[in-house]
């Protein structure tokens, strides 16, 4: 049995390209099948169940790509960014999530296909950080305080 992966990426202009990252990750041992939509630059990828994907996203970077991850805005309150990624280091494919702290906000990059924004909420609930959703301009913002 497979998963499949979508990663949206960045920097394919035209078919050699992507036939180029086709190729390169179909050298990944983790692959089934792979296949890239030039029109919206998604490249759906199957992988071997239990699979790190994290490799995926190292191949398209060497072949000179930017696969770019979903992301989750966090007012930062009391929280530090160091906070965030002991807790999200609980998640199954905790390598494909990167936090990264800019000014009052954390930014919490994923890939939907491999860890959902419910898993991530899971997580936080479990330590007691209560979590409010907010849309602004087609962003998901989330305001976090911790509960004592």
């Amino acid at each position: 049995m497979s998963k499949k992966v979508n990663i949206f990426v960045d920097g394919m202009t035209c078919q050699a390209c992507s036939m180029k990252v086709e190729k390169g990750l179909s050298k990944l041992k983790i692959v089934e099948d792979v296949s890239v939509n030039l029109m919206s630059k998604t490249v759906t990828v199957s992988v071997e169940d239990g699979a790190k994907v994290e490799g995926l996203i190292g191949v398209i970077k060497r072949l000179g790509y930017k696969p770019k991850r979903d992301e989750l805005k966090i007012e930062k309150s009391s929280l530090k960014a160091e906070d965030i990624e002991k807790i999200i280091s609980e998640l199954k494919e905790k390598d494909t999530v990167l936090v990264k702290d800019e000014d009052d906000i954390l930014k919490v990059k994923y890939l939907k296909d491999v860890v959902s924004l419910d898993e991530i909420n899971s997580i936080l609930e479990k330590y007691k950080i209560s979590v409010k959703k907010e849309k602004r301009k087609d962003k998901i913002y989330m305001k976090m305080k911790l509960r004592t």
